[in-house]
């Protein structure tokens, strides 16, 4: 019923279906869109993010404006400087050009190792005149600096992943990731990233994370920055967490270690959740497909 909405409210969006699947189907090439996230620039062979883009002029709304709904009534944020967003994982930029131009923050540090995606992150962000207000850091973050191999999707970019250190080259997984062309890309701690780019973790508002289950060993390597005490959102994928190399066990001790409580982001709402809680939600996302996005709170005053 909500799909069917959907047409009912924008009769375009049935035209715009179907020439999504012609240029899905063609030359890979470039495509740019006035979306609700601002202009942004993809690939037309990208099956995810850009499909999103193009055919609803929109990707994840409903889940920044509902994300955005829920730190406003958090007694700790009320009246807090809410200028500077990390975007970690940043993709082709549709985060953070949202949350700028749409005014809920004021500048951002975007951290996004791959290569295209750089490519199309720094078109996006300098076609939204956003250059004097974005940094655009091309490293992986974890919990140790080096290099990483990253796997890269042929057909969604949003799941290019940073592989285990300890992961056995070839080792199977649902998506066929043993298969994947493989990069060498350069990672840092986020302790060291800020400090390299000048950004005092004080004057960070927000952490917005999305890098396909290699959360926890970001969280590890942000000890510094979240001791300033400020929300993260992440997606959360025991599926990527796991293939990550990050257990539930170990995945949990590191959250109570970093935030009092979480509350999960819905299209429907907000469910409030002790980091217990958060332990239980394991076994209702534990399948590949399955995933949610959690705002984690640090220790109130």
């Amino acid at each position: 019923m909500m799909d069917l909405m959907k047409y009912v409210r924008d009769p375009g969006r049935v035209i715009r279906k179907l020439r999504w699947r012609a240029l899905y189907h063609g030359p890979r090439r470039d495509v740019t869109v006035d979306s609700w996230n601002g202009r942004l620039t993809f690939n037309s062979r990208d099956r995810y993010i850009s499909k999103y883009l193009y055919v609803d002029h929109a990707y994840e709304p409903r889940t920044m404006e509902i994300a955005m709904r829920t730190l406003g009534r958090e007694p700790a944020m009320r009246g807090a400087n809410r200028g500077l967003v990390l975007d970690i994982g940043a993709n082709i930029g549709m985060t953070t050009t949202a949350l700028l131009t749409h005014g809920w923050y004021g500048r951002a540090v975007c951290f996004e190792p791959s290569p295209e995606n750089l490519r199309l992150l720094r078109m996006n962000v300098a076609q939204n005149a956003l250059g004097e207000r974005v940094t655009v850091v091309p490293t992986a973050l974890a919990a140790a600096p080096g290099a990483a191999t990253m796997e890269l999707s042929e057909v969604n970019a949003g799941d290019n992943r940073v592989r285990a250190a300890d992961a056995p080259a070839g080792a199977p997984g649902a998506y066929r990731e043993d298969a994947r062309p493989t990069i060498t890309v350069p990672v840092d701690t986020l302790d060291h990233a800020l400090a390299k780019t000048g950004v005092d973790a004080r004057d960070v508002s927000l952490i917005w994370m999305d890098i396909q289950g290699f959360e926890a060993e970001c969280l590890a390597g942000a000890r510094a920055t979240l001791a300033a005490g400020m929300p993260v959102i992440m997606e959360f994928w025991p599926y990527g967490l796991a293939r990550a190399g990050t257990s539930r066990e170990a995945f949990l001790r590191l959250a109570r270690s970093c935030f009092s409580r979480a509350i999960r982001l819905l299209d429907d709402g907000t469910v409030p959740m002790s980091l217990d809680d958060v332990g239980a939600l394991y076994d209702e996302v534990h399948r590949p497909n399955k995933m949610t996005m959690l705002l984690f709170l640090p220790a109130g005053p």
